[in-house]
């Protein structure tokens, strides 16, 4: 069977904009913001210490029993702020964050909120219904740079842009914190206003619905509402993280609603969003195949007369996979509950920048010297740039730069493959990265112990038992898009470690020359020497071939080492020692 959030994702992904939201307050819960029945409690509160009374645990009976009404918002705010600007100071307290509360991440839009907002932005949602008071999902579309047509009350309803025209409506049923006339109480809840009532039928009978936070057990216009509802056109989703009531049943049962289980809004909310992106990343590719792109490829590097054919075609195809590499599709602020969830991701990035590396990986084979800046480019804008004023989780934000590892990967190990040292060189050398202010070569930053840590790595499904895991996994993906031009098993394990073997050299050069310490990234060779042949084999291979040609080898003639096979010879020493301490010290990075 499938899931049912599974079967939620296909259903906006294909009928975009037809869903609207129902949010209450579990919505906002994890902001912590105070739900309208509990400022109402305080407000009694105050009042009772005001008559000098002491309400205990029973304030709101203690309201009742006083005044013989059950307690009512409004009033109560009459009662205790006597001004317009101290009931809004009140409020304001309420909702809004002070400077240590932002610092804490309190009072501020949730996951949920942000990614309702990616969502939005998407157009996947064009209206939202809620029950709560706060302006939290509002302030999270003021940061996506959207701005909301809000409806709180009976005369915004009046004057408001029609829902078709309106990219984004959000219907606060029962009011917003700065208006005193925010419902509360049962009574309060139990009806809405003509125009209320005539908007809500329409949306309820136009769009279906998807339901969180919610429990139908206080707001009974919103309810019968529901239930009132004549069309099915559409269907109801409702995420629920507790058990549902007998009156959600009731309701669930009424409109053959899917229930979703949740342990909260905001990984339901980010998942959701995960895979409706996901559905549009695939989407969204080109529907020429990548046999023909690779054809395309072949044509464009075998004339000088292609170029500018070549570039279009390598660009359109770097620019659509870096539209499918944007943050709504890929967070970097998401909670990390499970290993799985790095594994999702990064095959969820092998998958839309397969194309590119296909490309890459023929162009590279196949090219000359005047290609080199098409491939270059290509890396440059797939290359995330450094976060400003952000922060995120790590491990996502190492991970960004997957996809350009990825595409530096498959062009090097294909240059490598044909002794194309010219391509390899500027793949290894032109590619600038700054960070902090400070420019310096991207393979400084772009090498696979980087991009995922070892030891979070080794606890990846899969990944566990290797000494360099991702180099390991790089090996695996990365067999596919090479197969045609290194069928053989041994010829592609041979041109994956001498592509990783001379990274390591050309990334300990620059730390050398940059004033770091001595050390560059050992790669699937260094293990693999170890364990399938003899030590130094790959290093003396290197060594012949370096030495046969000296200083017209193709590599220092490309600029690498100084163009002086001195140097080279002086950093391959001093790195394979390195690699020689990495083997029998277990420490690979």
């Amino acid at each position: 069977m499938i899931d049912p959030l599974t079967s939620l994702a296909f259903s906006m992904h294909s009928m975009k904009g037809i869903y609207a939201l129902l949010l209450g307050s579990g919505v906002s819960r994890s902001a912590q913001i105070p739900t309208g029945w509990e400022i109402t409690l305080d407000l009694v509160r105050r009042l009772a210490e005001l008559e000098g009374d002491d309400p205990g645990s029973t304030i709101g009976q203690w309201y009742t029993d006083k005044f013989e009404e059950e307690p009512n918002y409004s009033k109560l705010l009459e009662m205790l702020f006597k001004t317009r600007t101290e009931r809004t100071s009140f409020l304001r307290e309420k909702f809004e964050p002070t400077e240590d509360e932002l610092e804490k991440g309190i009072k501020i839009p949730t996951l949920a909120h942000r990614s309702i907002a990616n969502l939005i932005k998407k157009g996947y949602f064009r209206v939202i219904l809620t029950t709560n008071f706060d302006r939290l999902l509002e302030n999270a579309l003021h940061d996506v740079g959207i701005e909301p047509t809000v409806i709180s009350n009976a005369d915004e309803a009046k004057g408001a842009i029609p829902l078709i025209h309106s990219r984004i409506t959000i219907v606060k049923l029962n009011g917003d914190y700065l208006d005193t006339r925010i419902k509360n109480s049962a009574s309060e809840l139990s009806r809405y206003p003509k125009l209320i009532n005539e908007l809500l039928d329409r949306i309820l009978d136009e769009f279906g619905l998807i339901i969180c936070g919610w429990s139908g057990e206080w707001d009974t216009a919103l309810r019968k509402a529901i239930l009132r509802a004549p069309n099915r056109r559409f269907s109801m989703y409702w995420a629920q993280k507790d058990s549902i009531s007998s009156t959600a049943h009731g309701i669930i049962n009424h409109r053959s609603a899917e229930t979703i289980n949740i342990s909260d809004a905001d990984v339901f909310f980010e998942s959701l969003s995960e895979k409706v992106l996901s559905l549009e990343n695939i989407s969204s590719r080109h529907p020429v195949s990548i046999e023909i792109s690779i054809e395309q490829t072949k044509k464009y590097v075998s004339e000088r007369k292609y170029l500018y054919k070549l570039h279009d075609l390598v660009m359109e195809e770097t620019e659509r996979l870096f539209r499918n590499l944007s943050e709504e599709s890929y967070p970097i602020d998401k909670e990390l509950s499970s290993y799985d969830e790095i594994s999702n991701r990064m095959s969820r990035y092998e998958d839309v920048s397969m194309m590119i590396l296909n490309v890459l990986a023929t162009g590279c084979y196949w090219c000359s010297k005047e290609h080199n800046w098409i491939w270059v480019k290509s890396i440059e804008r797939i290359t995330p740039r450094p976060i400003v004023n952000k922060t995120g989780l790590a491990v996502w934000l190492n991970l960004r730069f997957y996809p350009a590892l990825m595409v530096l990967y498959s062009g090097g190990i294909s240059s490598v493959a044909v002794k194309n040292y010219n391509t390899l060189a500027s793949l290894l050398s032109d590619i600038m990265y700054e960070q902090g202010g400070k420019l310096s070569h991207l393979l400084l930053r772009l090498y696979p112990g980087e991009v995922l840590n070892v030891g979070l790595a080794r606890k990846i499904p899969g990944m566990e038992r290797h000494q360099v895991p991702l180099s390991f996994h790089l090996f695996k993906i990365l067999r596919n898009p090479l197969k045609i031009y290194l069928a053989d098993e041994i010829n592609y394990e041979r041109s994956f470690d001498k592509f990783e073997y001379l990274m390591g050299l050309v990334h300990a050069d620059y730390r050398q020359k940059q004033g770091d310490e001595f050390w560059g990234p050992v790669g699937c060779f260094g293990w693999r020497a170890r364990r399938l042949y003899l030590s130094g084999d790959l290093s003396t291979e290197v060594k012949i071939e370096a030495e046969q040609w000296g200083n017209d080898w193709q590599l220092l003639k490309s600029g690498l080492f100084d163009e002086s096979i001195d140097r080279f010879l002086e950093v391959k020493k001093n790195y394979d020692a390195l690699v020689l301490r990495t083997r029998n010290e277990g420490h690979f990075y």
